[in-house]
């Protein structure tokens, strides 16, 4: 396999189009993507370190080291259909490879057809999948044991949402309401509880291989949000020298104002012009420590740690017409992701006052 850099490049185009294909990362023992275009992409698939239905990290009070020695196997079931992104064709074939930790042919699926895969407990995976010439002969590698005694079965829950009549109808908002509805999606449901409210779930942003390949960045979308706003968050960052976004849009110009960065210990702000601390010290890694960045209808703009107020710029907040997500890199290029965890994330239509983001820092993370 090429580097990790080459391939990025040259297949960079898929990694610009994301589908979840299991619950978030934390509610299962494996989690993954599609990255499909058309009638051909990539699935990625990893293992999250996590005890099934829980929220506990993998790598808390030695519950990987449990994880790691449980005889299970870890399979994917994923159905080879118009959720993963592929153009609706009920009669096409697909040919699907591992591309990545071993170079091998697994078979061809027909649309619809469920595809059973076990992963390595501490690989991540890379899949192909492109369309296949019927008439052309294929050599094999079963992608899963038959013969396995204990297997954790992760499925892809996409595939009963609606038909693919329905998925060719719907609008983009329709389809978005009818996630909604079902009880288990839960990503999509905090990603519509960001504004003016809590995601009260913690955030984890790992150092692993998967990262290499996959974001770990949660996509906003268009918050529609210029100042008055405010950001609050409780953050306890493995890295804090290494441009570590917070906060910050994932596509536009760079004319826009309010991306958060930590940057050698400090938390800085750009404001379309250039970068400004905030917060010149007192974030270390490893703690958990509480930030705020009120942004001011006038333009002015302040750094708040543990609920006292420190520097402050001029910046524009002008979140409009563009995509923005937490812990993500600009135009997945400049600077690097969050590393560490995030709690109480907080996004405000309003300016909070002193004392309203005094009483954010006192409660406990």
């Amino acid at each position: 396999m090429a580097t990790v850099g080459q391939w990025a490049s040259d297949n960079h185009k898929y990694l610009f189009v994301k589908r979840d294909l299991f619950r978030c990362p934390g509610y299962d023992r494996l989690d993954g993507s599609a990255h499909i275009i058309g009638d051909r992409g990539f699935l990625f698939l990893f293992p999250t370190g996590t005890q099934p239905n829980t929220h506990t990290p993998g790598n808390d009070d030695g519950l990987k080291a449990k994880l790691q020695a449980d005889p299970s196997v870890l399979r994917a079931s994923i159905k080879i259909n118009h959720w993963l992104g592929l153009d609706v064709d009920e009669v096409a074939d697909y040919l699907i490879s591992e591309v990545y930790p071993r170079q091998r042919i697994l078979g061809v699926y027909r649309y619809g057809d469920e595809l059973l895969y076990d992963v390595l407990k501490n690989k991540a995976a890379i899949l192909s999948l492109t369309p296949h010439d019927s008439s052309a002969p294929v050599t094999a590698k079963r992608p899963y044991d038959e013969q396995a005694q204990e297997v954790h079965l992760s499925r892809a829950f996409w595939d009963d949402v609606y038909s693919p009549a329905e998925f060719l109808s719907l609008s983009n908002e329709d389809r978005a309401e009818r996630i909604l509805e079902r009880e288990d999606m839960l990503c999509d449901r905090k990603k519509v509880n960001k504004i003016n409210g809590v995601a009260a779930e913690e955030l984890e942003f790992k150092q692993s291989e998967a990262a290499q390949f996959v974001s770990q960045a949660v996509d906003l979308g268009d918050l529609q949000l210029k100042a008055p706003a405010t950001i609050a968050v409780w953050i306890r960052p493995d890295d804090i020298q290494d441009d570590r976004r917070v906060f910050g849009q994932l596509a536009g110009p760079t004319t826009q104002g309010g991306t958060l960065r930590l940057q050698k210990g400090q938390l800085q702000l750009w404001n379309g012009n250039a970068w400004h601390t905030l917060i010149a010290e007192g974030i270390a890694a490893g703690t958990w420590t509480h930030i705020a960045v009120v942004f001011e209808a006038n333009g002015q703009a302040s750094g708040y740690l543990n609920g006292q107020k420190r520097q402050s710029a001029l910046s524009r907040f002008d979140f409009v017409g563009t995509s923005v997500g937490i812990g993500a890199r600009f135009l997945n290029q400049h600077g690097n992701e969050f590393l560490g965890r995030m709690k109480d994330f907080q996004i405000r239509r309003q300016a909070l006052t002193q004392q309203e983001i005094s009483e954010l820092a006192q409660a406990t993370p």
